[in-house]
This record gives C-alpha cells, sequence and structure tokens, in this order.
C-alpha cells in the first residue's frame, strides 16, 4: 500500500515526524513549510563569532525529555552542571536611578515562587476559577502585611510584584495575566533536572541533526498551505476557511480558546560593554510610568541579560501588548535607541554608550507563526475543554473492497504542534512529542492494515 503523507509545517513537530516514519518505511513524505526556512518558532542566526537565538532559547530539564536526550545522545549540548542559562536575575534597579538590596529582592521573589510552586502541585487552596494575576494578587496583599515581608516602602513591593507579573507573563506567553487560567500552571509538568539548558552551537543544530535522516527534497519552503479538503464531504467552511469542512465542534472551542500570545528578544550589541563579566543583568522596576517621555511599550520589557558567548551583548526580553507595539517600530537601530534611553534612565551612574548594532525577533508581525506559544486561558477552562480533544486525528470510515462489511477509520488529518501535548504545551520537548505521537498514530495504523493483510480500498 502507497503510504503518503504530507506534512505542513517545518518546525520541530513536522520534522520529527517525518524523521520518525521515514526510518519507519514510509518513503512518500512532502513537507510543505510557508517560510523560506526550516525550524518554526526555533530560529537561530550567526552573529559575531558564535549565535542568537530569535526563537526558543533553551532546553528545559533532563528527566523525562525526549528532546534532551536526543540532543545528548547527538553531543549537542554543553556540559549542564556548569554551562546553563540564566535569566530574570542580576542588579535590580528602578526608574529613579536607586539600585535594589538583593537580599531583599530575593524574599520577595521566593514567595511568589513559592505561590507559583502551590498553585502547580495544587497545595493552594483557592477559586479553581480565578486568574492566575488575582491568585498572585491576594496572596501578595497578604504577604505584605507579615513579618515576613522586608521592610520596603509598600510601592516599591508592589512595583517589585508588577515586575514579577511581567516575567510571569513572559514565561505564559500570553497579553494579560488576567487571562491565564490556573491550568496553565496545574496542567503543566517540569521535567526534572537542570532547567535552563545551552545547547554548544545553538537549536539550530537540533533541526539540522533531524533532517539529516532523511531527504532533503521531502523539504518544500515558500509553500503555503492555503486550504485543507476532504474529497466527497460537506463543502461548508469554517476556521477562516483554512478548513474546507466542518470541524467537530469540540476542536473548534479548543482553537478559539486556547491563549496564544507573543514573546520577543531584543539583542543590543556594545563595541564596550558597560558592565563586568561578574554581571547576570540588569532587571527594571518602574515605579513612574507616567514621568517618562517613552512609548508604552518599553514598560513590558522586564530586563537585560546577559548573552552566553556574546560578551558584547544584551538581550531584553519583552512580552504582552508591549511585544506586539514594539514591531510596529519601523526598525530595530530605532528600538535600540529607545532601549539605549531606558538603560540610561536605570542606570545613570554607568557609561553606557549607544548600541551600535540591534536585533529584533518580531513573531506576532510573522504571518505565518503569529506569536510564540500557546497557554491556558480563562475561557479555555471555562468550557472545561479536554485538550486530548484536538489531538484526535480527522477519520474517514472506509469500506475494503476485498473484505465484505469491513470498514476502517481511515485518519486523514492529524493534528500536531506544542499546543496539543497535555504536559509539555509551550516547549519545545512538547512539540517534538506531538510530532512522535502522531508519526506513532499512523505506523500502528498501518501496521494494523498488515496484520489485516489489506492491500487495497
Amino acid at each position: 500500500m502507497n503510504k503518503c503523507v504530507a506534512i505542513i509545517g517545518a518546525g520541530i513537530a513536522g520534522l520529527t515526524a517525518a524523521q520518525k516514519l521515514y526510518e519507519n518505511g514510509f518513503n512518500d513524505i512532502t513537507i510543505y513549510e510557508a517560510l523560506d526556512r526550516i525550524g518554526g518558532r526555533i530560529h537561530t542566526i550567526p552573529f559575531d563569532n558564535g549565535v542568537l537565538e530569535l526563537g526558543a532559547q533553551w532546553l528545559h530539564g533532563q528527566h523525562g525529555n525526549p528532546l534532551y536526550h536526543l540532543a545528548k545522545e547527538r553531543d549537542l549540548i554543553s556540559n549542564p552542571n556548569i554551562d546553563f542559562g540564566i535569566e530574570g536575575t542580576g542588579i535590580f534597579c528602578t526608574d529613579s536611578g536607586d539600585l535594589l538590596n538583593n537580599t531583599d529582592i530575593n524574599k520577595v521573589i521566593e514567595f511568589l515562587n513559592r505561590i507559583k510552586d502551590q498553585i502547580s502541585d495544587h497545595s493552594l487552596e483557592t477559586n479553581q476559577l480565578m486568574s492566575a494575576q488575582q491568585v498572585f494578587r491576594d496572596n501578595f496583599e497578604k504577604y505584605i502585611k507579615t513579618q515576613e515581608c522586608p521592610p520596603l516602602d509598600t510601592d516599591l513591593l508592589w512595583s517589585l510584584f508588577n515586575w514579577y507579573i511581567k516575567f510571569e507573563v513572559i514565561d505564559n506567553s500570553c497579553n494579560d495575566l488576567n487571562d491565564i487560567s490556573l491550568l496553565s500552571y496545574t496542567q503543566y509538568d517540569e521535567c526534572d533536572g537542570i532547567d535552563l539548558i545551552n545547547l554548544k552551537n545553538g537549536y539550530k543544530t537540533i533541526i539540522d541533526s533531524l533532517v539529516n535522516e532523511f531527504p532533503k527534497n521531502v523539504i518544500n519552503l515558500r509553500h503555503c498551505v492555503k486550504r485543507i479538503e476532504i474529497c466527497n464531504k460537506n463543502n461548508k467552511q469554517n476556521m477562516d476557511t483554512f478548513f474546507g469542512f466542518i470541524l467537530p465542534k469540540n476542536k473548534i472551542n479548543i482553537i478559539k480558546t486556547l491563549g496564544f500570545g507573543t514573546i520577543n528578544k531584543i539583542y543590543l550589541y556594545f563595541d564596550k560593554p558597560f558592565w563586568s563579566s561578574d554581571d547576570n543583568g540588569f532587571q527594571f522596576v518602574w515605579t513612574k510610568h507616567s514621568n517618562h517621555s517613552l512609548p508604552d511599550w518599553v514598560y513590558d520589557i522586564t530586563g537585560f541579560d546577559l548573552v552566553r558567548g556574546q560578551p558584547n551583548v544584551l538581550v531584553g526580553w519583552i512580552g504582552g501588548n508591549g511585544a506586539i507595539q514594539m514591531e510596529k517600530v519601523p526598525n530595530c537601530q530605532m528600538i535600540g535607541d529607545i532601549c539605549f534611553r531606558v538603560l540610561k534612565q536605570f542606570l545613570p551612574n554607568m557609561t553606557i554608550e549607544r548600541p551600535s548594532k540591534v536585533i529584533c525577533s518580531k513573531w506576532w508581525s510573522n504571518e505565518y507563526v503569529c506569536g510564540a506559544y500557546s497557554n491556558r486561558s480563562l475561557n479555555y477552562q471555562k468550557l472545561n475543554l479536554d485538550i486530548e480533544s484536538l489531538s484526535e486525528p480527522i477519520v474517514c470510515e472506509t469500506k475494503y473492497s476485498n473484505l465484505s462489511n469491513r470498514y476502517i477509520d481511515y485518519p486523514l488529518i492529524l493534528f500536531g504542534g506544542e499546543a496539543t501535548d497535555r504536559q509539555f504545551y509551550s516547549t519545545t520537548h512538547g512539540a517534538m512529542r506531538s510530532g512522535l505521537r502522531e508519526a506513532q498514530r499512523l505506523i500502528e495504523f498501518y501496521n494494523k492494515l498488515n496484520v489485516l493483510d489489506i492491500s487495497k480500498l
């Protein structure tokens, strides 16, 4: 039987599926990729003597992470015990130029992290239909009245809280943490082990290693799939006409209510770094938004971190609506000039020169991506939806001519991608697992046909 498979998207889910299918005897595979490159939301670019990651940054966890094990087997990762990622740490400073006491800062962050852990492991008693932001806020209001809270000005404490919430907005890839369900914490599973694992030469090495395992002509770049049809089916349309047939209602509801936000990175290259090699980064604690002649999007930048292998580069993380508004600035150099002003505002006692090179990601305005990754929204939770329904294939009940009255559900359309993984959505290993899952579904289906000795429809 001819096992013909078309895969939409050459991200890690699609490439993993293709690799697994090919090694199991599927020789008629075609990948359609709308972009002019492979990788999807993995986008490594060469820069100076190393690389920069415009998309996925790290591997997350070791135990139970199939992507970590693949990368380790192929000697693609750095030693995570001595070379691991760092984010959201370093010098905390205010827009008044004050450097904050790290001991006090750490106490506040440790409390909020503890609340996050309690949400995740269900040990925090709360209304499960509250937004994540409300749960954090309610508990923080209690915390600042206790002896456990460091003796800081109340306004400064709430400014620290806002910094933490912006960090969570980025972590959850949402516009507003008020839209985020607690499911984004309770359903997500962390892989044990070191959380932020670096790849020796960038994420692209994983993509390249997968592509090397099947013929290059399988991939068709700049091929945008505009519509999917099922022959001999009702020709009604839905989901913005992408599907030329009616999707099951549960799939429509999931697709409409799953969250999908934007995260961007701003890389600044300085001819003369103003920081030392001992620094980890600079975190921005905003206190007086209305007193600055700055565009609104800058307030969604959490800070600037040092970049592994790039001694002259800082990376700023920006999420929420600010990440979208930043993309509307005409060019990256203008974004860099604004970030230069922000750095001078927060670090007035440092000699900072204007960055000579600026590179920015722009995921929201990429018409084939439209954001960073998925989350579990309150609207999704309120409908009591089950993500497993999204990954169920569209099947066609087919009668086989050589088996009288015998019918079989033929999987016509399968669904992959990080959003379809129950435990590891939002991650590259979740995307990889989905590709493996759907490839295995097809392998098992055709194995079943072989057992039944069915050769044609």
